[in-house]
């Protein structure tokens, strides 16, 4: 390993220009990873010759907190990483090369030392590996989560039936201060994130329309005079003062939207008529989903009860991960058309805007290709998900398109892409 002067790194920062900047971030990152790797390489030579045993320690996990003085959550990290690289030399060559982000290595550690499926996943690895070096971090966690309950699929239904079974809800009164919390299995806690995401996006619209009122074109989320945090207060309180003013503790279901592959689907049904194990194959993870459009996993048992019952909107994808082409029929997204194209907004990265970075939520729907200058489709195929601010930024030039794995790319109007280290 080359020697690295941490200090010359931090130097000449003012000197640099934005791309500069991002460049020796990079360069900072990349040693990071080749450090994390050497690392684990050292804590794996211990536990392979027992050197930890030197001092009286009983494990290398002993030793190693020990010997860096490291919080259990740390050591952890550590051992489970040297673990996996002695599992998976691959892994630690990419993290060496730099090509594999520490974060992910991790994840893909704690997958491996899960008791109950961590010798299941290993014929899925090497495509797990692939995922964690082209997918979001968020998007890619996701899948590792997903296919550890497709592993461990009894597992993941047991768990599934013990949280509904200690399913809870608290409001507590101390000196005043009124405390809500509640826990609630995956099925009931999709359409109460439904209704409650509904009633935040209802709260903020409506005070930026009365912020746009008064100051127009000026308006800005700063000048918001409540913060996210509040306004979710307010959304939970204006759902209980909705159900009061109505006069009854009934009322339509909401619309809640579960991804399920078709395959998925019809694998559990069948189990469920012949009573009997479902049967999912880990062959393709990405198109092995059961989830909400917000993220969260659903136990496709509870699906599948849940779509006969009404309580759910099924929303069946293709092999190639898009929904529904809609077709060429009108300049805006709306009705039909931009439910799917939000709709696949969730499938792509989980609702968020797809800018790379960015975190917001509240996305607008735009065409990729252009409705006037490229003669875009106004269908899902030519839609991108972003939040208003990002979306102006495509009239500087900027670009963004999905490939055929499902990742998005953003392009400058120089051409280059905004890509991670």
């Amino acid at each position: 390993m080359r020697t690295v002067d941490p200090v010359a790194l931090a130097e000449g920062l003012d000197e640099l220009d934005p791309r500069g900047l991002a460049a020796r971030l990079g360069e900072i990152e990349r040693v990071r990873r080749a450090l994390a790797a050497a690392s684990a390489a050292v804590i794996a030579a211990a536990d392979r010759t027992e050197a930890f045993r030197e001092d009286g320690h009983v494990s290398v996990r002993g030793w190693t907190k020990a010997s860096l003085r490291l919080a259990d959550s740390e050591v952890t990290h550590h051992v489970r990483t040297a673990n996996l690289l002695i599992a998976l030399p691959r892994c630690g060559e990419l993290l060496a090369a730099g090509e594999l982000g520490v974060a992910q290595v991790h994840e893909l550690a704690r997958a491996h030392a899960n008791p109950r499926c961590g010798d299941q996943l290993a014929e899925v690895m090497d495509e797990l590996v692939g995922f964690a070096t082209t997918l979001p971090y968020e998007t890619f966690a996701r899948v590792v989560r997903h296919a550890e309950r497709l592993a461990d699929a009894d597992g993941a239904h047991r768990d599934d039936d013990h949280t509904h079974a200690a399913r809870r809800a608290d409001v507590t009164d101390v000196e005043g201060t009124f405390h809500v919390a509640a826990v609630l299995g995956s099925a009931q806690g999709a359409t109460v994130r439904e209704v409650f995401d509904a009633y935040v996006a209802a709260e903020f619209a409506a005070e930026w329309d009365e912020l746009r009122a008064r100051h127009g074109d000026d308006a800005c989320p700063s000048l918001m005079e409540r913060s996210e945090r509040q306004r979710r207060a307010d959304a939970l309180t204006a759902i209980f003062q909705a159900t009061a003013a109505a006069g009854t503790v009934c009322g339509r279901v909401p619309t809640v939207d579960i991804v399920i592959d078709q395959h998925v689907y019809e694998e559990q049904l069948a189990a469920m008529v012949a009573d009997r194990d479902c049967d999912f194959s880990l062959d393709d993870v990405v198109h092995t989903r059961s989830r909400t459009t917000g993220g969260a996993p659903v136990d496709p048992a509870d699906a599948v009860a849940a779509s006969l019952l009404g309580h759910v909107r099924r929303v069946v994808v293709g092999a190639d991960g898009v929904i529904v082409d809609l077709g060429r029929r009108s300049r805006l997204f709306t009705g039909s058309a931009r439910t799917a194209a939000v709709l696949q907004a969730a499938l792509d990265d989980a609702g968020r805007c797809l800018w790379p970075g960015c975190i917001h939520r509240r996305c607008q729907i735009d065409h990729v290709q252009e409705w006037v200058a490229d003669d875009g489709d106004t269908d899902v195929a030519n839609s991108d998900p972003l939040c208003g601010r990002h979306n102006r930024w495509k009239t500087r030039g900027y670009h963004t398109w999905r490939d055929p794995t499902g990742v998005w790319h953003t392009q400058r109007p120089d051409g280059t892409e905004i890509t991670p280290t």
